[in-house]
């Protein structure tokens, strides 16, 4: 039982710190060597070392770990950006869509540049994957329910003022917003931990966010001198190109 929880944790230190590949080979050394071994938790600390030790003595100069986490910075900066833009009064939607294509190209060049050399020709989907994809898809639902309800109001709907649906929808492209950058992040984490593909979520993610900057900066700038229909015309055509950039991009990462 010892030897199962110091492999557990070895294995986690291990796809943490290192690529998938070097990974796998010592938790299959490690897993041959412990295989039947009564030894207490206390004994393989003193004979093994820790499961980080054992770790980092692989990559002494933590080399691969730093590429990590730098990567895992950068990526987080790319979604983080619009994200903390769904909170401030500049908004800066022209720009969004190019942090976007940057972070899905990040995101799929790192994980397809570090996975097996060799990968299973065909393999099921990770488990999970599903149902966080159809929550992404959810929020982006319900962003775009939100975006009619301040169409509806426009026309003359009257089941809610103009200033309150106002506030009510900024709400919900930030909770929405905020859903879709913490579930794409924690696919990062999935796909350097077990399945590149967990990499979809970070793609899809980025476009949802982007999305609900798009709005939220279109709702906030109206320009009286423009018709009611430029308006629209002017967010449909950036929100179009935003979903064919996160929808490809999912795609491609996915396959």
């Amino acid at each position: 039982m010892e030897s199962s929880n110091y492999l557990r944790r070895l294995a986690w230190e291990a796809r943490w710190r290192l690529p998938k590949e070097e990974a796998e080979e010592i938790i299959a050394d490690y897993t041959e060597l412990l295989e039947g071994d009564s030894r207490s938790s206390k004994e393989l600390f003193r004979d093994l070392g820790t499961p980080r030790q054992a770790v980092r003595l692989l990559d002494e100069k933590d080399d691969a770990y730093r590429r990590w986490l730098a990567t895992l910075a950068v990526l987080t900066l790319y979604i983080g950006v619009p994200w903390v833009c769904l909170f401030t009064q500049n908004h800066h939607a022209n720009y969004a869509i190019f942090l976007l294509l940057l972070g899905a190209a990040s995101s799929i060049r790192w994980f397809r540049r570090t996975e097996q050399e060799n990968p299973p020709e065909k393999t099921p989907l990770p488990r999970g994957l599903r149902p966080l994809l159809a929550l992404q898809a959810a929020a982006v639902c319900v962003v775009i329910a939100g975006w009619s309800g301040i169409i509806a109001v426009l026309n003359g709907a009257g089941w809610i003022l103009p200033s309150q649906m106002g506030v009510l929808s900024a709400w919900i492209f930030r909770l929405a917003g905020t859903a879709a950058a913490g579930i794409g992040l924690f696919g990062v984490i999935r796909a350097r931990m077990s399945d590149r593909r967990w990499i979809t979520l970070y793609t899809f993610g980025m476009m949802t966010v982007v999305l609900c900057v798009q709005f939220l900066a279109h709702t906030s700038s109206m320009n009286l001198d423009e018709s009611l229909f430029a308006w629209h015309m002017l967010l449909l055509k950036r929100s179009v190109l935003t979903l064919a950039a996160g929808l490809i991009a999912s795609g491609v990462a996915i396959c």
